[in-house]
């Protein structure tokens, strides 16, 4: 048994070597102006908003004018006020200010932060998402509906992007079709400044329902990027379009219009509830009266992987439809679909 005092011993060695080698496990700390101390991982801060990254309470999100101090074990990218942006690991500094340390130095005052590890916009990146609804119903009830959506948007060189989707939806009722339109779209956005943006778009829908075979419209116009984070998106767009159609009553149609959208999303749960709402709004120059539009508006819920559901209110409305048609439509829609 004269091994055991020689086995303990090397036992012993062994667990104070682990303890040497283990890795110090470090966290960011977030200092409140009330004094109290969060730990965890600075993910982002864009809109005014901090998202902490913890182990105990998944993501929080920090309302930025209530910090007082920051602290990260690793580098961060900062992007200032006016524009400058610098990098560093966040190190204690006096309050309502933030220190950066590496290979440049450099201490600013908290309310002149704009962001923290902003997106890099040079890089391409691809956003996008496919949605499905169906219903189907048989015996006394003989009905099916299919309702699809898609949209991709990309984004690179800082300067360009590309917006594409489309939507279609089809319904039968005991073997006959009572549903059947389509929508599809096509922009291109070039930027000429942070905000500022010129566009050229491109449409096509129908609903044979309404007796409208086909529509197509196309032009550009200039779009202002008022608002462009992680957490909310916001941007408006004017400009003229040529408007061709065709219906069964009126034949082939041409004319001028003036296009109107509004793109906007926003989290108001990071990664639990999105809110959006898009419309898109073509009057006829040479008669203003005679106007259509396209709005959707819904809640995104994220489930897991990129899984997601929606809830959406979808209102088309056309103020000059073909005699004995309604002007309006709408519907409301419950999808499930892969965002990414």
């Amino acid at each position: 048994m004269r091994f055991l005092p020689r086995f303990c011993a090397a036992l012993l060695m062994m667990s104070l070597l682990c303890l040497v080698w283990i890795p110090v496990v470090s966290a960011d700390v977030v200092t409140m102006k009330n004094g109290d101390h969060i730990s965890g991982k600075v993910v982002a801060m864009a809109d005014g908003k901090l998202t902490l990254e913890t182990a105990y309470a998944g993501k929080l999100v920090i309302a930025w004018d209530q910090v007082a101090n920051l602290v990260t074990d690793k580098p961060i990218k900062v992007k200032l006020a006016d524009g400058s942006q610098a990098a560093g690991r966040a190190v204690a500094a006096g309050k309502n200010a933030l220190a950066l340390t590496g290979a440049e130095k450099s201490t600013s005052p908290l309310a002149q932060v704009s962001a923290i590890n902003p997106p890099d916009r040079k890089k391409l990146r691809i956003k996008g998402q496919v949605n499905l609804g169906s219903d189907s119903r048989k015996g006394n009830t003989d009905k099916e509906r299919l309702d699809a959506d898609g949209r991709v948007v990309l984004r690179w060189d800082v300067i360009h992007r590309v917006r594409v989707g489309g939507e279609l939806h089809r319904e039968e009722n005991k073997g006959k079709s009572t549903l059947e339109n389509d929508l599809a779209y096509a922009e291109y956005n070039r930027f000429i400044s942070e905000d500022w943006y010129a566009f050229g778009n491109l449409r096509y829908s129908r609903d044979p329902f309404k007796s409208l075979n086909h529509r197509y419209a196309f032009g550009a116009g200039m779009g202002y990027q008022v608002w462009q984070t992680e957490i909310t998106n916001l941007s408006l767009e004017l400009g003229p379009n040529y408007v061709m159609e065709n219906s069964d009553l009126r034949g082939e149609l041409d004319y001028v219009a003036a296009r109107w959208a509004l793109n906007f999303d926003c989290w108001l749960w990071p990664e639990r509830i999105q809110l959006y709402h898009y419309h898109e709004i073509f009057s006829r120059v040479d008669a203003p009266d005679e106007t259509f539009l396209t709005t959707r508006t819904g809640f995104n819920l994220p489930i897991a992987g990129g899984i997601a559901a929606s809830l959406e209110y979808a209102w088309d409305y056309d103020n000059d439809p073909d005699p004995g048609k309604k002007q309006e439509d709408s519907r409301f829609l419950l999808k499930l679909g892969y965002h990414w």
